[in-house]
């Protein structure tokens, strides 16, 4: 199971959950979408508490194009998303929003 982990306290949780229902099954990416200058930091952060776990994970950095920023950044990140899944062949991704 894929698991798209922010960083954010839903899908910390989400990923928290996850790993205690299916204890080495989950995986984890996290989208950087380099549009905060904090976003790199929360990525860390994501990928540190994933080692401490030995859950694997990826950060997946995409460029968002021009245009509505919201929609082109969703657009973005479930392409990557879609990208990483089929590449490491997991069934589906969960997200916690």
């Amino acid at each position: 199971m894929g698991l798209a982990v922010s960083g954010g306290p839903d899908s910390l949780a989400l990923l928290l959950l996850a790993e205690a229902v299916m204890p080495g099954r989950v995986e984890v990416a996290t989208v950087d979408h380099r549009l905060r200058a904090e976003s790199a930091s929360e990525a860390a952060m994501v990928a540190e508490l994933c080692a401490g776990h030995k859950i694997p994970h990826e950060i997946l950095s995409v460029k968002v194009p021009q245009g509505n920023v919201q929609d082109m950044a969703r657009m973005a990140r479930y392409r990557a998303l879609g990208e990483w899944a089929r590449r490491r062949e997991l069934g589906a991704i969960a997200t916690a929003h």
